[in-house]
C-alpha cells in the first residue's frame, strides 16, 4: 500500500519525500516496476530482512525501488538503478556491500509454499517472549519485531 500511494502521490503532483517498506510483497510486473522506479528514482527503499519470502511473492512479479537487505554477513543493497545528475555518490557509514536483486520465487516454490501446512512453532527472542506462534518457517523472517531489530542494530 505504501509504495501504490508514493506512487499515486508522484503521479498527481503530491509532495512527499519518499517511502521505505519492510517486508514488502512486490507489486508489479516489470513494466509497471519499471515506471515506479522512474517516477521514485532514489526516493523508494525496500527492506528485506534475510530469507523473508513474503518479500519474493507472487512469481510473475518484479522488484521496484532500491533493495536494502539484512543478511548475515551484514547489510547489502541493490545498485543503483541510475544516479540523479550530478547527485554526491553517497557513502555508507555501515559498510554495506552491493547485491545483485534478490530473484522472485518461481511458480513452482510458490505452489509448493501454498502447498504446505504451517507446523505450530513457538520462537522465543532473548529475553524469552514469544515471537511468533504457528507461522509457516518459510515466513519466519517477515516478523516485524526482527525487522526492528535490525534497524535498532544499525543505529547502535
Amino acid at each position: 500500500m505504501a509504495v501504490c500511494c508514493a506512487y499515486d502521490f508522484d503521479r498527481t503532483g503530491r509532495n512527499f519525500d519518499g517511502v521505505m517498506t519492510f517486508g514488502q510483497p512486490m507489486v508489479a510486473r516489470q513494466s509497471l516496476a519499471d515506471e515506479i522506479d522512474n517516477r521514485l528514482l532514489g526516493r523508494y527503499a525496500r527492506f528485506v530482512n534475510r530469507n523473508d519470502t513474503v518479500a519474493r511473492i507472487p512469481p510473475s512479479y518484479r522488484p521496484c525501488g532500491r533493495l536494502v537487505w539484512f543478511t548475515d554477513e551484514g547489510l547489502k543493497r541493490s545498485p543503483y538503478k541510475r544516479r540523479l545528475y550530478r547527485a554526491p555518490v553517497e557513502e555508507s557509514r555501515f559498510g554495506d556491500a552491493e547485491v545483485d536483486e534478490i530473484e522472485p520465487v518461481t511458480e513452482a516454490e510458490y505452489q509448493r509454499l501454498l502447498s504446505q501446512q504451517a507446523q505450530p512453532q513457538v520462537r522465543r527472542i532473548a529475553n524469552g517472549e514469544i515471537l511468533y506462534e504457528g507461522n509457516s518457517p518459510y515466513i519466519a523472517d517477515h516478523s516485524i519485531d526482527l525487522y526492528i531489530g535490525e534497524v535498532q542494530s544499525l543505529l547502535r
